[in-house]
């Protein structure tokens, strides 16, 4: 399994949208600030909330339909959006995670060596491999009870590391 770096080698955390903080929930459509409900993936308000003060926390999001105005208004309904720092989404960008033009625009307006990133989230090659072909470090994050695979960490877990290692 991929062992986290400590937080102190880190000056930021980027973590994916949909289904690695909030779910995307089937059958949903248009922007998700308007979806009827909208649900937290458990154990990321915890973990954010503990991040906080620790490390800079951004969010990165391929959504076609969401720019960052209404990732924001998504974020604020479950109380996430005061815990992001940025947001990296294909609307602003012009591209999606899997295009070159995200990562390097991202490292960029971060001002940071990208080891010096871990980006977190649920899909094996936008979230790990893409970042990681731009040497960020990069773990893939997913709820708990999903993703059997050995390389997979769940927010309850990686919270728990992070408390043991600091």
């Amino acid at each position: 399994m991929t062992t986290p770096p400590a937080l102190t080698e880190l000056d930021w955390l980027l973590f994916d949208w949909g289904d690695t903080l909030m779910a995307d929930l089937p059958g949903q459509t248009g922007p998700m600030w308007q979806w009827p409900q909208v649900q937290l993936i458990p154990g990321a308000l915890e973990l954010l909330q503990w991040l906080q003060g620790r490390v800079k926390i951004g969010l990165t999001s391929n959504a076609r339909e969401s720019d960052e105005g209404a990732i924001r208004r998504a974020l604020a309904r479950v109380g996430l959006a005061p815990l992001i720092q940025q947001i990296w989404c294909r609307q602003r960008l012009g591209c999606g995670k899997g295009d070159a033009q995200f990562w390097q625009q991202l490292i960029a307006d971060t001002g940071s060596a990208p080891w010096r990133l871990l980006h977190l989230g649920n899909d094996p090659v936008n979230d790990v491999a893409m970042p990681r072909c731009y040497q960020l470090q990069a773990l893939w994050l997913v709820e708990q009870g999903r993703g059997m695979e050995t390389d997979v960490w769940h927010h309850q877990q990686l919270l728990d590391w992070w408390r043991l290692t600091r």
